[in-house]
């Protein structure tokens, strides 16, 4: 039972921290009519680190968020250019501010984005290692 209000508590924090970023940026593109978009993408929910993942638990659990579609493109975007660094992915175009790291594959797209979120923290971590 424990595991499952953990899940549910993860969801819900993604969730809120999605619609956040969502509407953060949206409401400069269409200050007037700003309006919620679905988002697209995949999580993991885990602990331990990225590159060793173990079931959450109690006293630790992480969300790794990767973004794709609209939202994806729309943070790359609003990144701009001075948010360029170079990319794991050689034929990539690699932007990243603090715990929020986008790519645009392939250099022409589309884009995806990657944000961690550590649950019992409330804070944001890296989503993605190279």
């Amino acid at each position: 039972m424990a595991l499952r209000q953990l899940f549910i508590h993860a969801l819900t924090a993604s969730a809120v921290v999605m619609a956040s970023v969502l509407m953060i940026l949206r409401a400069d593109a269409d200050a007037v009519d700003h309006k919620i978009i679905p988002v697209t993408g995949d999580y993991l929910i885990y602990s331990g680190t990225l590159d060793d993942t173990r079931l959450p638990t109690p006293r630790e659990a992480k969300a790794a968020i990767h973004l794709t579609g609209t939202l994806a493109q729309d943070l790359y975007r609003n990144l701009g250019p001075s948010a360029e660094r170079e990319s794991c992915n050689p034929a990539g175009h690699t932007r990243s501010r603090g715990d929020l790291e986008c790519d645009l594959r392939g250099g022409k797209g589309p884009a995806e984005c990657w944000i961690g979120i550590d649950i019992k923290r409330g804070r944001s971590i890296g989503g993605v290692i190279c």
